[in-house]
């Protein structure tokens, strides 16, 4: 009688535990960190973002990326994204701004030094500009004239389509 007493309270726990996920030690129970529940978190925000990006809905795409720098304001990867968007609606102070933000985080972010100075370079071009229509009749501007054709011809690359590189493309077709 015993032993029955002692199986039937051993089976009524075996089931009181299958039937409460909470007392479970298995893989179904197992609870993330803050940390991974951050990651996570900022991958979903990336991911949509990046779809959004690359079907041409900026805007959309730049709550996605600010999402992410709500929850995580130094996050290299939404900064850079938010540097290329800015550069695309020709925001270029606050894509410069954007590109310096992943730098800090990561100097060794090759695409966000090139594409800050490509930006500087074609603010320079105006200033250039500017120099040349101010400076005395004499003034020699052969040199200035050489910069200012090369950074037309660099910024009036075309791809096959007619469409203006963007700043990605550029890095990339360096790299060839």
């Amino acid at each position: 009688m015993r032993r029955v007493l002692l199986l039937a309270l051993m089976v009524g726990a075996l089931l009181g535990c299958a039937g409460n996920p909470t007392s479970m030690s298995g893989a179904s129970s197992i609870k993330m960190s803050p940390t991974q529940q951050l990651m996570q978190q900022l991958k979903v925000h990336y991911d949509q973002g990046e779809m959004l990006y690359k079907s041409g809905q900026l805007e959309q795409a730049r709550k996605e990326f600010e999402s992410m720098l709500q929850l995580k304001p130094d996050e290299p990867n939404a900064n850079y994204r938010l540097g290329t968007i800015a550069f695309r609606l020709r925001e270029f102070d606050e894509s410069a701004a954007y590109f310096t933000a992943v730098i800090q985080v990561d100097p060794k972010h090759l695409k966000a030094h090139y594409n800050l100075a490509s930006i500087r370079l074609m603010q320079a071009e105006n200033h250039f500009k500017y120099y040349a229509a101010l400076v005395e009749p004499d003034t020699d501007l052969a040199k200035v004239s050489k910069l200012i054709a090369d950074i037309d011809r660099f910024n009036s690359k075309r791809l096959p389509n007619g469409n203006e590189q963007n700043l990605d493309q550029l890095a990339t077709s360096l790299k060839k």
